[in-house]
Parts: structure tokens; sequence; C-alpha cells
């Protein structure tokens, strides 16, 4: 069965990925290996409520989902027993690609893939249809499944979707005793990060939606952007169909925030949840990941402590400048983060 599990809720490209790493390296928790997207839209994908969002609340349950969705939840999880760097992930793609496998949809570094599959790269979604997992596709590094005595006792599962901002009271009714660790990014950072996503010839693409997007900067640049929508399909994303890049994004970082937020008070009062800035993160991550072992309730070792940040999800590590590539960008849609990044003590300069 499933006990305490614990969901990273966090708005797209915000470090949840390089967060679910970080902790997935704890004895006591399990993970499913990738983002959560594959498992929850087997049930419950937008198409199915006439594409209104990837919000989820109560009137989604049946007893019959619930029982699915633990099902296909606890069969995912598995045990990391080592953490993949690039050189492994170089020396598996070197095995899978004489099958027919394109390297450069991976979660990888883009020089290596370069250096040992050559400088032909593929643009444009992987295939035509909607695949389950968007990439960049993650690496099953090897694992193990829990012993029948571990099931018994109870998993702690750790579960990140970018989805999971809009599930919140979802999530609270089907596991009441859930953990949730909130992360908030720089809004400038965020967004921008966002942008480069949303451009990327390989990367993120997640729904072919059922309406014509005229997003500028997107939809009239790449062949694909009149109907692929990247990332997270926040609800009221129908209003943003024919807005400009930046601001679709900015409104997703408004709106995953800001729906994350509504519940993060009450879920912290109860002793369940921890709120932490991804910046905190990148400058102590001792301390930070201390503090969220104390929330989530597992004990704390070396190997969970480890100092080094992967790299994950991203062409290049951390860097606190980094969005100033589209400041043009962002400084047009600072009166639309403003609010939210003057509560987080975020600066609105550009």
């Amino acid at each position: 069965m499933l006990k305490k599990p614990i969901f990273i809720i966090g708005h797209q490209r915000s470090g949840t990925s390089l967060l679910r790493t970080c902790i997935e390296r704890s004895e006591e928790v399990w993970t499913i290996g990738r983002e959560g997207k594959p498992i929850f839209e087997k049930i419950f994908h937008p198409k199915y409520r006439n594409w209104h969002s990837n919000a989820l609340d109560e009137s989604d349950l049946t007893e019959e989902k619930v029982i699915q969705l633990k099902k296909d939840l606890l069969d995912a999880c598995r045990k990391p027993v080592v953490e993949f760097g690039d050189r492994d992930k170089i020396d598996y793609l070197k095995w899978v690609v004489p099958q027919g496998v394109n390297p450069f949809y991976y979660d990888c570094n883009m020089e290596l893939l370069k250096q040992n599959f050559g400088h032909d790269l593929p643009e444009g979604p992987p295939a035509e249809e909607e695949l389950d997992e968007i990439t960049p596709f993650c690496f099953m590094v090897p694992s193990r499944k829990p012993t029948p005595e571990e099931f018994t006792n109870g998993i702690r599962m750790l579960e990140k979707s970018i989805q999971s901002c809009f599930r919140i009271p979802f999530l609270k009714k089907v596991f009441p005793d859930s953990k949730y660790i909130f992360l908030i990014r720089d809004g400038r950072a965020s967004i921008s990060s966002s942008i480069e996503s949303w451009r990327d010839p390989r990367c993120f693409f997640s729904y072919q939606v059922p309406l014509e997007l005229k997003i500028k900067g997107y939809s009239d640049i790449y062949p694909w952007g009149k109907k692929w929508w990247n990332l997270c399909l926040p609800p009221g994303w129908r209003d943003y169909t024919e807005r400009s890049l930046e601001e679709v994004c900015a409104y997703t970082w408004v709106k995953a925030n800001t729906e994350a937020l509504r519940y993060y008070s009450d879920l912290k009062k109860q002793g369940n949840a921890i709120l932490v800035k991804f910046e905190d993160l990148l400058k102590d991550p001792v301390k930070i990941l201390t503090q969220i072992a104390e929330v989530i309730e597992i004990k704390i070792d070396d190997n969970y402590l480890n100092n080094k940040l992967p790299v994950v999800m991203t062409g290049s590590g951390p860097d606190p400048e980094k969005w100033r590539k589209n400041s043009r960008e962002i400084s047009k849609i600072i009166p639309m983060i403003k609010e939210l990044q003057t509560q987080f003590d975020y600066s609105v300069e550009c």
C-alpha cells in the first residue's frame, strides 16, 4: 500500500525535477522515476474532460478510478540503486540507438550527444501522435521493486508532476495522509525557462489541442506550433491561444503558483507541507533538504544530504542571471507577475 505519499508541487521550470532527484537519494523514498503524467492521464487525460485543463478535484473521483490510480502508482514504484551521470546515459543510449531510438529526445548533455551521435539534430515532436511521456525522455536507472513485506508495511512514494499545482483538492481526497513540498522560483527565471522550453525543437510537447493555436513567437515560427501545446495545461488556457508566448508563460506561472498557494497555509498548519525557494535550495542544499526531511518525516542519512546537485531537464546548470537572455520578453510581462513576485520578495526589475 501507499503510505504518506510525498508530492512535489511547483510550476514548470522551477526546479521540481532537481528537487525530486535530491529527495530520491533517501533510503526511505520510492520513486516512479519520471513525471506522473503518464500514470495520471491514463485515467484523467484532459481530453476526457472536454479539454478543460490539467485541473482535478473531488468531482473527478470514483471508487473505480481511485483504485486504479493507486494500483498504477504502486506498480511503478522503484528503488534506484545508482544515480546516472551523463556518461552512464551515453553508454545506455549506445545500446538502444541501434534499435531505432533517437538519442536527441533524451535528458542528456547536448554536447555529449553531438560528440557521440553526430550533429544531425531532429526538429519537431518525436511522433505525430501525442505520447504518454513528454520529451526529454527520462532514463530508467537500475532499480528494484518492493518486496512483499515492503508492500505490506507501506511504500513512501515520491511523485512530482507540473500538473499537480491544479490537483491539490484531488490529491488530498485520494491520499489523506499525504505530505507536500511546495517549490517556488523567481518568476523571471521560471518564465524565461518556459519560453525557452516552448521554443525547443525537440522537447516539452505535451498536448495536441483541439483548436488552432495562434501564439505569437511560437505558432507563427514552428510548423508544429499551430497544434502542440507545451508543458502543463492551465485552467483558462483557451483565452491565451492568440496571445504572445511570453504572456502564455507568464499566465501559466501566475495561475499555477496562485492555485497551489491557495492550499499551502492549511496544509502547513496541519504539519503536512513546507514551502521552499529554488534559490535557497541552490544556495544551501543541506539546510533546505534537512528542513524538508523533518516535514515529510524521513530519516536523514549521508546520501540524502549529498551536497552535489544534479543537472536534470536542462542544458546547463542553474544561473540566476540566465533569464536575461529573454529580458525583452520578460519586461513586457512584469505587470502580470508583479504582485506574486513582490509577495515572495523577488525583484520586479528587468
